[in-house]
């Protein structure tokens, strides 16, 4: 009989100890994130001087040389111009854009690369897999509105498959075409800033022999949806927290939205193609440079997406989706991440909390817990103030609908990491996918959305 009390009795202890290790280690992360991020946000300034010395710069090329145009080519693209002259603070970039079909934000987001200041030598590739895509016209018609760029301008279509990965299949070709040191990619739904080009670069020559990618946090333009609004949320409170944590204590994590990279370092450990047999490139990209030496930097300013209006049955599927990339890729992460957010990490530390100091905290637990909420959201809104740079309204309506938005994050959170666990399948694109471990494809479907 004493052997089994004495074994409850250690049980006891265990889950007590593991209970206040978790609760300890969420708010840390929590915490961790809001000076990691106000550390982003203070650095800031030494990237900017930089671009902004590199804007200053205007002696790349002449004025003929910058503004003369050439014929755009559809199909193949045309035989890349020769890049004249730049000084070696300002290296010459290609802009890979992967496009595919047309929403209400699409126009706005290609038209704003045209706006790019940079005073080096830039080209944009525009990459639509299907010549038949109706983001084909969207994007000639942006080039004939800005003539002066026609020169800087490419159109790839139709590239050859050579793997599962939708991306990597869209953009090869012109990866292999590229002749420039440095590449920016990024998602149809980046837009570009006249600056960012400048502080992506800035960047990356801030540490060049190490750099392995230049990255944008993640973030979301005001939307007006619940589900916009749900997911502008997400990227600027439980997404930024391990974002800015896992970096700052030294765990290099990308989104792969938006990156910089020298060409010769990707090419150095495989190229583009190499990652086409990984639904989630961004990330193996990011673990075959740091394998090799190399480190992923922060740019100095958020990619600020934008993207269509969106139901919360879409944001649903697409945080199902990474859940299940996730839980094939890193299984710990997966299982630890939901079980560190405010309301299950809060459960779990009242009731260690409770156990282990009866005397102070016995039938105080829903006290307890409901100060953890409110002090996780008083975090939470710090940080999204840090990350996106603005602030929950202070109206009465305006904090009904954050919190609101909060509490559907973090209870959906729960039910989308559970429900990553149902299948390997994932929909992608208009495909469904079945993944191996690693995230590498077995064999795709065709299916519709």
């Amino acid at each position: 009989m004493n052997g089994v009390e004495d074994f409850r009795g250690l049980a006891t202890t265990a889950a007590t100890v593991t209970g206040l290790t978790m609760w300890g280690l969420g708010w840390l992360a929590e915490c961790g994130a809001v000076v990691a991020a106000s550390h982003w946000r203070s650095r800031r300034g030494h990237h900017l001087a930089i671009a902004a010395a590199l804007r200053d710069d205007r002696t790349v090329g002449t004025e003929q040389e910058r503004t003369a145009g050439v014929p755009v080519a559809s199909g193949q693209a045309t035989e890349q111009t020769g890049h004249s002259g730049a000084p070696a603070t300002c290296p010459s970039v290609t802009i890979i854009k992967a496009v595919k079909g047309v929403d209400a934000t699409l126009t706005e987001n290609v038209r704003s690369f045209f706006s790019i200041d940079y005073p080096g030598e830039f080209y944009i590739y525009f990459c639509v897999k299907d010549p038949n895509d109706p983001a084909v016209e969207v994007i000639r018609k942006q080039i004939e509105d800005h003539p002066q760029m026609a020169r800087r301008c490419q159109l790839w279509l139709n590239s050859p498959d050579v793997g599962f990965n939708p991306k990597v299949n869209t953009v090869h070709e012109a990866y292999g075409a590229v002749t420039t040191p440095l590449i920016w990619m990024c998602d149809s739904g980046v837009p570009a800033t006249p600056t960012i080009l400048s502080e992506m670069v800035a960047t990356a020559i801030d540490d060049p022999v190490s750099l392995g990618l230049v990255h944008q946090v993640p973030t979301l333009a005001q939307g007006a949806t619940w589900g916009d609004q749900v997911e502008r949320l997400h990227f600027g409170t439980g997404h930024a927290k391990w974002y800015f944590f896992l970096n700052a204590i030294g765990i290099d994590v990308i989104n792969g939205m938006s990156i910089m990279f020298y060409k010769s370092t990707l090419d150095s450990v495989g190229g583009m193609k190499v990652f086409s047999k990984y639904l989630a490139e961004d990330y193996f990209m990011n673990k075959y440079l740091y394998n090799a030496g190399f480190r992923a930097r922060m740019a100095p300013s958020p990619s600020n997406q934008r993207v269509p209006q969106r139901s919360l049955r879409t944001i649903y599927d697409r945080q199902v989706r990474w859940s299940r990339l996730r839980r094939r890729i890193m299984w710990t992460t997966a299982i630890l991440e939901p079980l560190l957010e405010c309301v299950p990490v809060g459960m779990i530390g009242t009731a260690a909390l409770t156990s282990a100091f009866p005397t102070h905290f016995g039938g105080r637990g829903l006290e307890m817990f409901g100060l953890h909420v409110a002090c996780w959201i008083g975090v939470d809104c710090c940080l999204y103030h840090v990350v996106t740079g603005t602030t929950p309204s202070v109206s009465i309506s305006g904090t009904v609908d954050w919190l609101r938005s909060w509490a559907i994050r973090e209870v959906g959170t729960i039910a989308m990491s559970l429900h990553g666990f149902v299948s390997n399948k994932v929909l992608w694109r208009g495909k469904e996918y079945e993944l191996a471990r690693d995230a590498i494809v077995i064999v795709p479907h065709d299916k519709s959305l």
